[in-house]
């Protein structure tokens, strides 16, 4: 899962760098300023994957889920199998239901035990990036993302070029396709903002062969419903 390509020749790029001028001109930062403030939101976004940290992940999912459920998951292995076969040829972008604060742990851990790999990066509130949890997720594959940032011109150009960098690699992705937890155990409405960023690289980068995979998580009793 270690990702040996090095985001930040994104800051390096000279079309980069252009477009990086116009969008200082337009909130009045200087090019330094503006230079400083990219490789900030590039630190705050980017995933780091580490190969050495997927188990100890794994045991703390484990941990966290069993903590209100059984321990044996019940996966559809048959789709699992297929979904292997296709991704050799074939992008993954996995869009899975989000009911529970564990969806994104069971989600991967099913991934992890059944030795599907690579493990596909996952988007993740920056809520989610706080002390000790967030330096952990970032090394299995969490990528964090502003709530809102329409009015910041510099953070949506390092997040567009930082999405076109993992599809010209061809890293698979995951998200809620809702957008965020339920809260009430039913389904909400999809937000497709992050999905018309996604696409819109892939057309970008020319990248041919890409899959969704929606990904139902479902639970006898949502554990978070009595709060």
């Amino acid at each position: 899962m270690t990702m040996n390509a090095d985001a930040s020749v994104i800051l390096r790029d000279p079309s980069f760098l252009a477009e990086l001028q116009q969008a200082a001109n337009e909130i009045g930062k200087t090019p330094e300023k503006a230079q400083i403030y990219a490789r900030k939101c590039l630190a705050e976004i980017e995933a780091t994957p580490r190969d050495a940290w997927l188990r100890p992940m794994a045991r703390l999912a484990r941990f966290i889920y069993t903590r209100s459920y059984e321990a044996e998951l019940d996966i559809n292995l048959d789709k699992l199998e297929e979904l292997r076969a296709l991704s050799r040829d074939h992008l993954l972008l996995f869009l899975w239901s989000h009911k529970s604060h564990m969806d994104s742990f069971v989600f991967l851990l099913s991934l992890y035990q059944n030795h599907f790999l690579p493990l596909p990066l996952i988007f993740a509130g920056i809520n989610m990036n706080f002390l000790g949890f967030g330096a952990l997720a970032r090394r299995v594959g969490a990528i964090f993302l502003r709530r809102t940032f329409q009015e910041d011109p510099i953070y949506k150009l390092v997040f567009r070029r930082y999405i076109d960098f993992l599809i010209r690699n061809r890293m698979p992705l995951s998200w809620s396709i809702e957008g965020t937890r339920s809260r009430t155990g039913k389904l909400s409405p999809p937000k497709l903002g992050l999905l018309n960023w996604v696409v819109e690289s892939c057309h970008r980068e020319q990248t041919r062969n890409v899959l969704l995979v929606p990904v139902s998580i479902a639970f006898d009793r949502i554990a978070e419903i009595d709060d």
